[in-house]
């Protein structure tokens, strides 16, 4: 079967009638968009070549359930806003009252510094170490503060693996169903064991303590560096020695002479 493509409105109703297109998807036709096509041209072939131009399809979906769906999940979506200067995160929760938190100044947007604001450097080395320090642009410091943190995690997971045997072998000693020992604790007797076990576990708690002091001096330095460098440190800051001399008081004796000292600041 072929068709003669001369008229806009005859083609458009014998290619509907064939594909079965209704109402609503013909306003979204390009009604104009089949002179492009050949003068003659068999329906199959037609049919062919209107499945490959996109220009006959819509490309965006806009319908009233799609849009309810989008601004449902929009209002989902947790928002950070600023209240009286204050950074407050709203979560809302559909099945209960939303959640409204106040945010730290840590993760407030830091414009460029100097000058250094010492309460966002503290907080944001206390959430992630580090944080402040390269708040504080002080990048060369954050090895020293990283080997401190992986020392200490080795040392308590090697106390701590030990104190988990030792546990195991004194079990094994006062159980009334004993098991095998393990080979390092073979030649202990169950006191011995016990006392290892007391070992172990107490290094393993002096150096979760340490860790954690670790971790404060490290807030600890990026607060006071934050301070420091809002100091002025510039050729106005002297101390500069000169002589003088003491005159008698009431004018009896002899003038002293001694050395003054003249702060500028």
């Amino acid at each position: 079967l072929s068709i003669m493509v001369g008229d806009s409105l005859a083609a458009d109703s014998l290619i509907e009638s064939a594909m079965g297109i209704d109402s609503t998807f013909k306003d979204s036709v390009r009604s104009d968009s089949i002179d492009n096509i050949g003068s003659s041209m068999p329906m199959d072939s037609l049919i062919q070549a209107m499945s490959l131009d996109t220009s006959y399809f819509p490309t965006k979906v806009d319908t009233p359930v799609f849009r309810r769906v989008v601004t449902t999940l929009e209002a989902q979506i947790p928002e950070v806003y600023k209240d009286s200067g204050q950074l407050r995160l709203h979560i809302p929760i559909f099945w209960r009252e939303d959640i409204d938190l106040p945010l730290p100044k840590a993760f407030e947007k830091t414009g460029p510094r100097p000058p250094y604001n010492p309460t966002v450097a503290w907080q944001r080395s206390l959430i992630l170490p580090g944080w402040g320090q390269v708040y504080n642009q002080d990048y060369w410091k954050l090895p020293i503060f990283y080997l401190g943190y992986a020392a200490g995690a080795v040392w308590i997971g090697y106390n701590h693996r030990l104190y988990l045997e030792a546990r195991v072998a004194f079990l094994a000693k006062v159980s009334p169903d004993p098991f095998d020992d393990i080979p390092e604790f073979e030649r202990f007797d169950r006191e011995g064991i016990r006392r290892l076990r007391n070992e172990y576990r107490n290094r393993r708690d002096q150096g979760i303590l340490i860790l954690a002091g670790w971790h404060l001096v490290q807030v600890a330095e990026a607060y006071v560096d934050a301070h420091m460098e809002g100091y002025d440190v510039s050729d106005d800051l002297s101390m500069t020695p000169f002589p003088t001399m003491i005159a008698p008081t009431n004018n009896i004796g002899a003038p002293a002479f001694g050395l003054g000292l003249k702060f500028s600041f």
